[in-house]
């Protein structure tokens, strides 16, 4: 395909996505009553007769308003049931096939901002893409463009009709004309019987509130924006390849022997990144976590692109993420110590200002060598973004004696996650709130608002800087952030006692502290600080080469015995060409003798004796006379044919005996040709066997255990043993590669140091940009100097692609270094487009056999879709996820899935530490074939679980309710008893169903503090116990043959589960169904004490 018609293709697919995300708006936000005075009330009013906020009668005039606030207004206007427009698209396209899971949505057609005194905030007015979308199927028009022009009206309109303060007839107005506007009155019905939902939030006069789009889908505009993008030619190299088809052929499956080498040499030591993350117990990764990172290192690393990473429940993606992220800060640090002075960083002349609102900002050009390592963490999932981002602080994280050398900014990252920290190495983004979380506490070191009531950070913030102003007047020391804890920091600034060490302080203080201290230093000094810094770093990687040194010899003799067998290979088809030629040569000599030689020998010696006799009968002289020469002439004659006969058979003879001794001349030379092989060969041989023995020696030293195999029979070793091991483990090495990454941190706190003010500076311009200012003025290179400066402090950033344009909208194509997708498996297509549009390289990380994306939308409709924009069937969105489309673009991998239903998936965890054995079997056996293997640790006996009954099956049978059965309700209550009983806390015990009617139903019965819901909302977490209610309409067979029409949702189910998995349901019936016939002897029937079912 040509390049144009290939951008075409990717822009239309996009488009259609887009088109796809049009019917699948947000959820109107549901009534509640405030739990504190800075929360949002959240109250409807029926149009017929409505009481505005703002007005005299609205019950929000008994509530509390905090000081110094103001109200905001949110209006969802015209609340309808989003499965109203499910059915008639279902009508004008057709049904869906088999059972699906009820999808209800309360929807809005339309949304506005008002003040508190009732003025509609301008440009705030939004349409519904879905009603949008209805009213052109319903009036016959196109609707595959138009949307934006019609908004931009319908928002022209609003604000003519909406002029002052708003009053509720002037509403009823707006709502009539847009439903006819839209074309859905008819459809929708009267306004009398829907109602206004109005959300009022207390917010501060002078920070206005988000301009997000509070009704359609977060990636309706980054969609139509990279729609335009890719139409301009526009694009990244991992959305390009995202957007590709790949050719199967090219893959390396590495479950093939042919991949022996190829597996070899990416693991081999000197591929390992310089730096790693300093692991609990200085554990090392496992083969495949290693040979998935080494493999992005060295594809992506100096390159740029997209690679799919395997990640199936419990097998360490988290663990793999950690090392990936050391790496990158190890090439920045690289990066970094390459420049001969600290002011190099930044280029000459890159000063640049620019103001908001009569506010001047200044920021500074990075170097560009500076840029490409910022580290974005995406997901569909916020529990999956949080995990890995509040994970990766925690002082429990890394190994503990590491601590308190290797803390860089603890106090901050405390300040992150709430927990215990040894540094500031990720921050999650997101929603507007979060983000000015993020602000406030990474760079103004405020803490959480103690009284719970987050929402008022503000309030928070000003008492903590009274606070700061009171402890500065007061001359008390403030411990700065970035200094080893109780140790003295590496200046006098940090110089001060543990007991006066007080709440940390900012990051923006710290600098400060530092701008004040290098107005007292020289440039001599400065340099000097800098100098120990790049040497402290380069120390440190040289003694990580030097760990390693010897396990490095392994690619000199891995090449060395490759030469010598491609060598003795050569030789030894040599020697076998030439025995064979031999074979052949006296193959003929013998024919020779036997067949041809004896009877040239005998035609020759008859020639002779013939023509001898017929000399010796030649005609005398009177014969001759007598008959007149006759006989003379005829004697000649047959003379002449007798010598023409002894000619010939003298040649023939001759020729055979030259032959002959041609051939054995050939077969004396061959035997020499042989003889000189056999003697290389065996030169070879010897040589190969000292070289094997050699690196076998090696190996063995360095616990290479996948390489013996191979040195022996030239096929990579494999097998649980092999897998559960690290490729290298070389005594000392892990924890010299660990030191690197703690000196690159290091490294990395002397640059902020030495340019306190140009960094400071950039922060304020990226907090501003964060938090909502919109200056004016900066160039692109400012902005994403901004950014690398915030990421050059804090690592990782994270969001959901809900939130990814909000929160990194002010990047361009290609600007993010680094995009790290979890559970990229639940991301549907599109979700991933504008996050893959913003980064250089991209590493997707899920398994297509857990939770696939949740489409609301009907097969049927998504069909005539795709028809409509001309785009294969290949880019449906129910087809697809952003894993899949991942997986395919890259070339590593293997078959997965259950037999007979196996897939193509990118390099492939398999090592297994989360369940205990019943659960890994039950998921190795109904969804990855015995792929993965089983390697959970059991927990100390004090951490182990109190439950007393074994994992396996509660029989409870009875008529149902839609989808809930009362009788597995009651065998629920009696099986939580028991575990209470048994001492099980609730917080360890999570109560899972596939079905939104049972989840409904457990609120009535679990406990406030265990979790429930469906298992659609458990993926990413776990629990030492889980109850999984099977539940299911007992009336059809439609509901519980979804449960089982794919291995995903039981894979996720039993793999949530760490000591104990309990399956309550109709023992009688599931067995007979597909998945669970093929593992009810790992799910014994239990019996539940008696005495409890008496109780």
């Amino acid at each position: 395909m040509k390049e144009g018609e290939l951008s075409t293709e990717q822009e239309n697919i996009v488009r259609y996505w887009h088109a796809v995300e049009t019917l699948q708006p947000q959820s109107a936000p549901k009534p509640k009553r405030r739990s504190d005075p800075y929360g949002a009330l959240i109250l409807d009013t029926p149009i017929q007769h409505p009481a505005l906020p703002w007005t005299p009668e609205s019950d929000l005039r008994r509530e509390e308003l905090p000081k110094g606030r103001v109200w905001s207004h949110t209006l969802f206007a015209y609340l309808y049931d989003s499965r109203l427009v499910a059915g008639k698209l279902k009508q004008a396209y057709g049904s869906v096939q088999g059972y699906r899971e009820p999808q209800y949505r309360e929807s809005a057609l339309f949304a506005a901002k008002f003040t508190m005194a009732g003025h509609m905030v301008e440009r705030s007015f939004v349409l519904c893409s879905e009603a949008w979308f209805l009213g052109r199927v319903l009036t016959g028009k196109d609707w595959t463009r138009g949307f934006e022009d019609d908004q931009r009206f319908a928002g022209e309109r609003a604000q003519a009709l909406l002029g002052g303060v708003v009053s509720g007839d002037a509403l009823r107005e707006l709502t009539q004309w847009v439903l006819s506007f839209l074309g859905v009155a008819e459809f929708l019905g009267r306004m009398d019987g829907h109602v206004f939902r109005f959300r009022s939030k207390p917010v501060r006069p002078d920070k206005p509130e988000s301009e997000d789009d509070p009704l359609n889908s977060f990636l309706l505009d980054e969609l139509a924006d990279v729609a335009a993008s890719l139409h301009r030619g526009e694009t990244s190299a991992p959305l390009d390849q995202y957007l590709r088809r790949h050719d199967a052929q090219t893959r390396l499956h590495v479950d093939d022997d042919s991949a022996s080498l190829p597996l070899i040499d990416r693991l081999m030591p000197d591929v390992y990144a310089s730096s790693c993350w300093p692991s609990e117990r200085h554990l090392g990764l496992v083969h495949s976590q290693q040979l998935a990172v080494n493999t992005i290192l060295s594809t992506l690393g100096s390159g740029q692109g997209l690679l799919g990473i395997n990640g199936p429940p419990g097998t360490g993606k988290t663990t793999l993420l950690r090392d990936l992220i050391a790496a990158i800060v190890g090439d920045r640090a690289d990066a970094l110590a390459k420049l001969s002075r600290a002011s190099d960083g930044f280029v000459n002349d890159g000063r640049e200002e620019a103001s908001d609102g009569g506010r001047r900002q200044t920021g500074f050009k990075l170097n560009p060598a500076l840029y490409g390592f910022e580290i974005v963490i995406a997901s569909a999932n916020n529990g999956a973004v949080e995990n890995v981002t509040l994970e990766l602080p925690q002082r429990d994280k890394i190994d503990e004696s590491w601590l308190p050398e290797a803390e860089y900014f603890a106090e901050l990252g405390e300040l992150i996650t709430g927990k215990p920290a040894w540094g500031l190495i990720s921050g999650a983004l997101g929603s507007k709130s979060r983000r000015t979380q993020f602000v406030d506490r990474y760079f103004h070191g405020q803490r959480p608002f103690e009284g719970g009531h987050n929402a008022d950070r503000e309030v928070a913030g000003a008492a903590e800087s009274g606070q700061k102003n009171k402890q500065a007047a007061d001359g008390r020391p403030t411990r700065l952030p970035g200094s080893p804890r109780g140790n003295v920091g590496r200046d006098a600034l940090n110089d001060m006692p543990a007991s006066e060490v007080e709440r940390p302080q900012g990051l923006r203080e710290w600098l400060n502290a530092h701008v004040e201290r290098n107005r007292a230093l020289n440039p001599m000094q400065r340099q000097a600080l800098w100098q120990q810094a790049v040497s402290d770093y380069e120390t440190a990687k040289a003694e990580a080469r030097k760990a390693c040194a010897e396990a490095v010899r392994i690619r000199g003799l891995i090449g060395e015995i490759c030469q010598v067998r491609r060598t003795l290979a050569d030789e030894s088809e040599a020697m076998r060409t030439f025995e064979q030629k031999r074979a052949d040569v006296v193959t003929r000599l013998s024919r020779l003798d036997a067949e041809k030689n004896p009877p040239a020998q005998n035609a020759f010696k008859r020639s002779l004796d013939e023509l001898k006799l017929h000399h010796a009968d030649k005609p005398g002289f009177w014969t001759n006379l007598l008959s007149l020469g006759r006989a003379r002439r005829e004697w000649n004659a047959k003379r002449k044919l007798l010598e023409g006969q002894r000619d010939l058979a003298s040649a023939e003879f001759v020729r055979l005996t030259r032959l002959a001794e041609q051939l054995d001349a050939s077969r004396r030379s061959l035997e020499e040709q042989i003889t000189n092989t056999r003697r290389v060969v065996r030169r070879l041989q010897d040589q190969a066997q000292i070289l094997v023995r050699e690196a076998t020696s090696l190996a063995t030293l360095c616990q290479a255990n996948h390489l013996p195999a191979w040195l022996q029979g030239n096929v990579v070793g494999r097998g649980d043993a092999i897998e559960l091991t690290e490729p290298w483990h070389v005594g000392g090495w892990r924890q010299a590669r660990a030191r690197v990454f703690v000196q690159a941190l290091k490294l990395h706190r002397t640059f902020f140091e030495l340019e306190a003010s140009r960094m400071r500076s950039n922060l304020f311009l990226i907090n501003g940009l964060l938090t909502g200012t919109r200056f004016q003025g900066f160039s692109p290179d400012a902005i994403r100097s901004a950014w690398a400066s915030l990421f050059m402090v804090v690592p990782v950033l994270s969001s959901t692609f809900a939130s990814f344009a909000r929160s990194f909208g002010s990047l361009g194509v290609g600007e993010i270094g680094w995009l790290l997708v979890d559970e990229a498996g639940q991301a549907p297509p599109q979700a991933a487009v504008g996050a893959l549009w913003r980064s250089k390289r991209a590493v997707l990380v899920g398994d297509p056999l857990q939770l696939k994306p949740i489409v609301t939308v009907s097969d049927a409709v998504l069909e005539h879709m795709r028809t409509r924009y001309r785009v294969e069937a290949h880019w449906l969105p129910n087809r697809q996820s952003a894993q899949t489309l991942a997986d395919e673009a890259t070339p590593w991998g293997r078959m997965a899935g259950p037999a007979g239903n196996k897939t193509w998936v990118g390099l492939p965890l398999v090592v297994h530490r989360r369940c205990d054995k019943p659960m890994h079997e039950l998921a190795n056996r109904i969804a990855y074939d015995g792929a993965m293997v089983y390697g959970t640790l059991a927990p100390r006996p004090d951490k182990e679980t109190r439950a007393s009954l074994q994992t396996g099956w509660i029989q409870a049978s009875g008529p149902s309710q839609g989808n809930w059965v009362p009788a597995e309700g009651e065998a629920l209550q009696e099986l939580l008893a028991l575990l209470l009983e048994d001492g099980v806390e609730p917080k360890d015990i999570s109560v899972i169903t596939p079905f939104t009617d049972v989840r409904n139903s457990l609120r009535r019965i679990v406990d406030d503090k265990m979790v429930f819901g469906t298992i659609h909302t458990m993926q990413g977490k776990e629990a030492p116990v889980v109850v999984m209610v099977l539940g299911g309409s007992a009336e059809g067979p439609g509901a519980r043959n979804w449960v089982v029409s794919e291995p995903n949702l039981l894979n996720v189910a039993a793999t949530r589960a760490k000591r104990r998995f309990y399956v309550i349901g109709d023992r009688n019936d599931w067995k007979n169904r597909v998945l669970f016939c093929d593992v009810m002897d790992l799910l014994p029937l239990q019996e539940l004490p008696l005495r409890e079912l008496k109780q």
